[in-house]
């Protein structure tokens, strides 16, 4: 009987194993899910279970979803990619010999499959022939490609060049018809404001002529009394004048006999000598004024050139005085000198402070007379000059007024145009635009479309390479190896199959992967989302966490009373020493009820609440 059942299993295919262990192992869970439940009652007596040996974990009253389930490893599958069939030829490799069994455990690198010697070089030649027609469709498109490009660029730039244009035309017809509103909005304002402004303007300047006028009157009656009280001042100012000059010549006089008689007598002449230095000084300034008399020009010659031969010639005055008589009759004539002296001074400080007063009164009169001629000068230059403007804008007023309503007229038609004529040019450019849009589309799509052919082209090269030295390294001799070290859950083929395409082969635990899947209620489960935190108590390792990474769309069990849905839950972190198939608890949704998942105080199978 067991050869029979041998026979026949080794009789169907991959495929069909494949279905009857899929169906096999899910009839299992479902007998151990509904076992479990049966079992695992919430608050179930204990006196049939007690003493037994317990299968599965007891899970413990609690307000959040909880359920019971076994471990089961992860699977890895190693598979056969080569595509060795196309639309008119098929070189499979056959399997000749399967040398491994299901539960084996394998090294990488150890002997799992051997196929024929006959299909591996008709796979190797339909594999270089790949890469031949991939290289030559290759060349086929890169040509291709240059050409369809050069057509595409050309139809594009000469859009483009036609866009640039079409541009500049719009944005000079656009900036045109603007200047012309500009330029007559400008002609208007200005004539409006002309209008406006000038009479003002004008009103303005007739105020300010008629105020210099004013001036000017005040001015010229103001001049004519000064120059009136001037002419008086200078007859008086001449005759102080020249009383001065002659009080000045008659002290000078005085003093210089007076100084060499002295000086001859042994007096101190340094008093005379400050005086005759001071009266030489205020000749020449007398000298040098423009009123200055002639005597007065002459005496400021003179009195030094007097006063050098005086002292030159002091020997000749001493002699001339020994001759005129004795030493008394000398100091006699000392004495009247100085008589003479004191009343020359005397008189010369009268004239001269006389003289000044004359002079300060006179000096004002005259400055006052240069103010009023340079007011009255002023005045009539900006009234000449005001009486020009006058003339001038109302000129421009009358002018801006005959031209307003043709400057009007001008600026609504210069409107008018541009609402018109701007409708037509921009309805020009629209189209222009969309041309060259749909140009620059064109080219995008065609570019695009022919950057995928040409890559499409050399990743068939690449692929088809790939395949080719696919084969050569890691089925060379005809010997499939394994991928990996682990057990062997079962194989994907068998003596005879053709492997092409996707093809599995064996099928190893992946025990670095470890979930255990649920049944949960359908009043529970949408309270359950992928990524909620479990906590999972197993007896041999106690409790441990994990994370829900399915819910089921359907539901895995239906009856008349209640439907509930499948839920997989991973073991997070390290899990070493959990065998598959160990029964394990879950508990969902504990947060708040049990103290939080951080707490380790879930129940063991058995245990009483104190």
């Amino acid at each position: 009987m067991r050869t029979k059942i041998s026979g026949k299993w080794k009789e169907l295919s991959v495929q069909k194993r494949i279905v009857c262990i899929t169906s096999v192992t899910a009839v299992c869970m479902a007998l151990v899910v509904i076992t479990g439940i049966s079992v695992y009652k919430k608050h179930g007596g204990t006196a049939e279970t007690a003493g037994r040996q317990r299968t599965e974990t007891e899970i413990p009253q609690s307000e959040g979803v909880s359920g019971s389930g076994y471990v089961a490893y992860g699977t890895v599958v190693q598979e056969f990619t080569l595509p060795l069939t196309d639309e008119e030829t098929a070189a499979p490799l056959v399997v000749e010999e399967v040398c491994v069994s299901a539960q084996d455990t394998v090294t990488e690198g150890d002997q799992i499959l051997k196929v024929t010697k006959e299909s591996l070089e008709q796979a190797e030649k339909f594999l270089e022939k790949t890469v031949k027609n991939a290289e030559n469709a290759l060349v086929t498109e890169r040509l291709e490609y240059t050409k369809a490009k050069m057509e595409a660029e050309y139809t594009y730039i000469s859009e483009a060049g036609l866009n640039e244009t079409a541009k500049a035309e719009y944005e000079s017809q656009i900036a045109a018809l603007e200047e012309k509103v500009s330029s007559a909005q400008s002609a208007l304002e200005e004539a409006y404001l002309t209008v406006n402004d000038n009479p003002d303007s004008i009103a303005e300047k007739e105020n300010r002529i008629a105020s210099l006028n004013s001036q000017s009157s005040e001015a010229e009656a103001q001049l004519s009394q000064t120059q009136g009280e001037l002419s008086s001042v200078k007859e008086v100012y001449e005759q102080k004048k020249s009383g001065y000059e002659t009080a000045l010549e008659e002290l000078r006089a005085i003093a210089i006999v007076y100084r060499y008689l002295g000086s001859y007598r042994g007096k101190d002449t340094l008093e005379l000598d400050a005086v005759l230095t001071e009266i030489s000084k205020e000749a020449a300034e007398l000298a040098g004024s423009s009123g200055g008399t002639q005597a007065a020009q002459a005496f400021s010659v003179s009195a030094p050139a007097a006063e050098q031969s005086a002292a030159s010639g002091s020997r000749e005055a001493e002699e001339a005085v020994s001759e005129a008589g004795t030493a008394s009759e000398v100091d006699t004539l000392l004495e009247s000198l100085q008589g003479q002296y004191s009343t020359a001074k005397s008189t010369y400080e009268e004239c001269k402070n006389a003289y000044k007063d004359i002079k300060s009164e006179k000096d004002e009169l005259d400055k006052e007379v240069v103010e009023c001629q340079s007011v009255l000068s002023s005045a009539e230059k900006s009234v000449s000059s005001l009486n020009q403007e006058v003339n001038q804008l109302t000129q421009e007023l009358e002018k801006a007024a005959s031209q307003l309503p043709s400057l009007e007229a001008a600026y609504a038609e210069a409107l008018n145009n541009q609402v018109t004529e701007m409708v037509s040019v921009k309805e020009t450019y629209r189209s222009d635009m969309l041309s060259y849009e749909y140009a620059k589309n064109n080219y995008d799509l065609t570019m695009e479309k022919l950057d995928q052919e040409l890559e499409t082209a050399e990743e068939a090269v690449a692929t088809a390479q790939e395949n080719a030295e696919l084969l050569a390294t890691q089925y060379q001799d005809g010997i499939v190896r394994a991928v990996r070290d682990g057990k062997i859950q079962m194989i994907g083929c068998q003596e005879g199959d053709e492997l092409s395409g996707q093809s599995s082969l064996v099928f190893y635990e992946d025990t670095s992967y470890k979930n255990i899947s649920i049944s949960v209620s359908q009043e529970d489960v949408t309270s359950v989302e992928v990524g909620d935190t479990a906590m999972i108590y197993i007896e041999e390792t106690g409790q441990l966490e994990g994370t829900v990474t399915a819910v089921s769309a359907s539901s895995a069990s239906e009856s008349v009373s209640s439907v509930s849905y499948t839920v997989t839950v991973a073991i997070d972190g390290e899990s070493e020493g959990i065998e598959n198939g160990t029964s394990a608890a879950v508990y969902l949704n504990m947060e708040g009820i049990m103290g939080g998942p951080q707490e380790n105080n879930l129940k063991s199978p058995g245990e009483q609440d104190p």
